[in-house]
């Protein structure tokens, strides 16, 4: 509603503005015309007369603005309403419009009538090329009218949509975790939200193309207070509040190690975080680009506020390490390398001598990339904010996978720390481990389940406030677990990967020379835990089957008890 009362005000003003222009010369003339003759017969010494004739000529004058503005409005008139218009005048009309399209392209109200114009002429190329340059400019008019709201999700809803179960999922004002197995669609859900409030069309059969006859996936959320709704059906988004912004952080965070400086990649125009905040997400693209810029940007600041890091991004990621590393990271030295790249030096944990950036850990590189990146969309979308004040900035940040490359310790504590640093965002996040709900509130956490016609949500209802890291498995995951050797090496699960590449390079550099003690020892207990690692994923999913198996046997029984019932019932009334 309010983008279409902006759009109205600009062409009417746009519209006022051409009449002003074009009736300003004519009334010149007449004041010209007025006053020449008042001087004339002024000299001559009547001044009465000059009087009657002024105003003679005046109102004469506006007789002829009056007749000459009605005709032309007539003739406007006439191309306004193009349904009985021959041919010749839909030519004119068109001719009309295409001038002031090109005078102002984003003239809503002459891009429709264009549109409709080329549809009576049977021109179909031309209706759709318009049809895209509407939707481009109402949703850019859309998207920055939502950049002044603060926007907050309420609930989704899902209905006979391909891969899920029909279910609700109300939302909370600060942190949503989303937890489940591999395969069961934390990613693909994430996806879909951000898809549906971003409005991207083009991905729509990602999500419908399998669906049943009529699906639809519905946000209820407020902007400003007001109640709003987004729907998408099968075919089309029934209602919107146009693209809303949001910042969507891909699972892949992780710079090329092979990289000697930091500097940004040629060729790459998504960079733009006001526009593509989500694109890397939505597109599954690589998001080196963005942390790259980000790192760029880093840089950048460091040279113009005196090559000092006592600036608030600098800080902000000092405290967050900090805080997880027990203050053992911080920046080093910042070095220009032939004006276009950077040389970046770290201290981190474990690390007495400075590395560079790119040899950091997984763990260090992830975090940094998470914050940096929020960091950096706030600053984006609120350029006129000190920064100072950007962490305190609402928002909708979106990040998956948020445990990858996180030790069990910084899982525990990485959603605090999010929720301290920016206490104005409402975050939504996946992650494999339970360890990452440790100190969420009611409702904050859901977990993704098998179900009768697909997956479904299931919202914990309590808190996870001064839980341990085994309580926490056994209240999320249904577990009663003595055996304190499996939950550490399930609770090494997510730095799978990482294991493997250690092994790798040890095993390259066996290959060229025996292994230091230290090497070989470090080697042998890697092969342990990615054995017993391998051990414990098998037993946890065995045990997770053998839950979901109970869970829907208990469904059957209650099923068969209600049924029996009936018959009884049944039986009963016929029998009486």
């Amino acid at each position: 509603m309010g983008i279409e009362i902006q759009n109205n005000l600009e062409n009417s003003l746009a519209k006022k503005k051409i009449y002003i222009n074009k009736i300003t010369p004519i009334i010149a003339s007449i004041i010209s015309i007025t006053a020449g003759i008042f001087s004339l017969i002024t000299v001559i010494g009547s001044l009465k007369l000059a009087f009657y004739i002024a105003l003679f000529a005046i109102f004469m004058g506006l007789s002829t603005l009056v007749i000459i503005v009605s005709i032309k409005r007539g003739k406007e008139k006439k191309f306004d309403n193009i349904d009985h218009l021959d041919k010749k005048d839909l030519e004119k009309a068109l001719e009309k419009y295409l001038k002031r399209v090109n005078e102002q392209p984003e003239d809503v109200d002459a891009l429709k009538m264009l549109i409709s114009i080329y549809d009576r002429l049977g021109e179909k190329d031309k209706v759709k090329e318009l049809n895209d340059q509407l939707d481009k400019v109402t949703g850019q008019k859309e998207f920055e009218f939502n950049l002044t709201k603060r926007i907050r999700l309420c609930q989704l809803e899902i209905h006979d949509l391909y891969f899920f179960d029909n279910f609700e999922w109300s939302f909370q004002p600060q942190m949503n975790v989303l937890l489940g197995r591999n395969g069961f669609g934390k990613s693909y859900l994430l996806r879909l939200l951000v898809f549906l409030l971003q409005k991207e069309i083009n991905l729509a059969d990602d999500f419908y193309k399998h669906s049943q006859e009529n699906p639809f996936a519905k946000i209820l959320l407020e902007r400003d207070d007001k109640d709003e709704v987004i729907l998408r059906s099968k075919v089309l988004f029934e209602k919107s509040i146009g693209k809303v912004p949001v910042m969507a952080v891909p699972s892949h965070r992780i710079l090329d190690k092979s990289r000697r400086n930091v500097t940004l990649l040629l060729g790459e125009d998504n960079r733009d975080l006001r526009k593509n905040s989500a694109y890397h997400f939505l597109y599954q693209k690589s998001v080196e680009d963005l942390i790259l810029g980000f790192y760029y940007q880093l840089c950048i600041a460091y040279l113009n506020e005196g090559k000092r890091f006592d600036i608030p991004i600098f800080n902000l990621i000092h405290k967050v390490l900090g805080e997880l590393s027990d203050d053992e990271f911080r920046f080093y030295k910042i070095e220009p390398i032939n004006g276009v790249q950077f040389k970046v030096d770290v201290i981190t944990e474990g690390n007495d001598k400075p590395i560079p950036i790119q040899q950091a850990s997984h763990g260090t590189l992830s975090v940094m990339a998470i914050f940096g990146l929020i960091y950096e969309y706030l600053k984006t979308v609120s350029p006129k904010v000190p920064e100072k004040e950007l962490t305190r900035q609402p928002a909708i940040v979106f990040i998956d996978e948020l445990d990858a490359h996180l030790h069990p310790a910084w899982q525990q504590k990485i959603t605090r720390l999010l929720r301290e640093n920016f206490p104005n965002v409402q975050f939504f996040v996946t992650a494999h481990s339970p360890l990452v709900v440790a100190g969420c509130k009611e409702g904050e956490v859901a977990v993704l389940k098998k179900q009768e016609n697909g997956f479904g949500v299931h919202v914990y209802e309590h808190d996870f406030i001064g839980y341990e890291a085994k309580e926490l498995y056994e209240k999320v995951f249904e577990i009663e677990e003595k055996d304190d050797t499996y939950l550490k090496h399930i609770a090494m699960s997510p730095f799978k990967e990482e294991i493997e590449e250690k092994i790798k390079q040890l095993e390259e550099k066996q290959r060229k020379k025996p292994l230091s003690e230290k090497d070989q020892k470090e080697l042998d207990q890697l092969y342990d835990d990615i054995y017993y690692i391998g051990k414990a994923e098998d037993k946890f999913q065995q045990r997770l089957e053998y839950s979901t198996l109970r869970i829907e046997n208990r469904k059957l029984k209650a099923k068969l008890k209600k049924m029996e019932a009936q018959r009884k019932t049944e039986n009963h009334d016929i029998n009486g």
